[in-house]
């Protein structure tokens, strides 16, 4: 059975470093909740929400507030991490140094490589190192079958990189689609570093802070050059666009 926390508010007030707020060590549910930490620094394999899981799991709808989001090292199954907003703890005056850290390959074992990791819109708000890191990637061909689309990266930092491959041995895009960041901030030899090529699929680049009141909870500014905006007019990130309209079909 899938272990599950939904519609909970946790914070950690230890501020020594690596303490997080959530640990999950097998297949699990982390849903809807506001979770925070006042660490101020993690080390590779801890951040607020962290862990490791042999059968796949989610972490989606959450807003998570400290120095690094989520870290996660997973095998075998895939793992979806979507719609959350990760943003820095600034009631513990922490700033958001990474968005995400994924391993997706046990290293030395190739019987171990996870195929079917799905994030997408996530919205990183103020980070100052990295949005999305890799640690680990399966061989270059089955690198593809994980998928990183409608992701929104704000970097705070000019010296910030977007998504990062820091497998030395495997460097196979993955696949990379519709994603938005702020060119302005992202230079474009950090966007995508540590690949052995450059994605071609679309990448969305805007400038200046696109959210209403500067809220990455408040969805996309309609005045802002990010609005509908990408080859599907789309929506980035956790939040929908201002003034977003749905039509059903009946």
């Amino acid at each position: 059975m899938t272990n599950v926390i939904e519609n909970c508010k946790i914070h950690n007030l230890n501020t020594s470093a690596g303490r997080g707020a959530i640990r999950y060590t097998q297949d699990c549910t982390i849903i809807n909740n506001e979770v925070s930490s006042a660490a101020a620094s993690y080390q590779s394999t801890n951040a607020v929400i962290f862990g490791s899981n042999l059968r796949g799991g989610i972490i989606c709808y959450n807003l998570i507030k400290g120095a690094k989001g989520i870290e996660n090292s997973s095998r075998f199954f895939g793992f979806a991490c979507v719609g959350n907003v990760i943003m820095p703890n600034t009631a513990d005056g922490v700033d958001l140094d990474m968005g995400i850290q994924m391993t997706l390959a046990q290293e030395g074992s190739g019987a171990n490589e996870n195929r079917g990791t799905f994030c997408a819109g996530n919205t990183i708000f103020n980070f100052q190192t990295t949005g999305i890191e890799i640690t680990e990637q399966p061989n270059d061909t089955d690198a593809y079958a994980n998928m990183f689309t409608q992701n929104l990266l704000f970097a705070g930092d000019s010296s910030a990189k977007g998504f990062l491959n820091s497998d030395s041995t495997n460097t196979g895009i993955a696949c990379f689609s519709n994603n938005a960041m702020n060119s302005d901030v992202i230079s474009s030899s950090n966007r995508f570093d540590g690949f052995g090529d450059t994605p071609t699929d679309h990448v969305v680049l805007y400038t200046g802070n696109p959210f209403v009141d500067n809220d990455p909870t408040k969805g996309i500014d309609r005045n802002s050059s990010l609005y509908k905006a990408g080859f599907f007019t789309s929506n980035f990130g956790a939040v929908q666009n201002e003034d977003f309209e749905f039509v059903s079909v009946s």
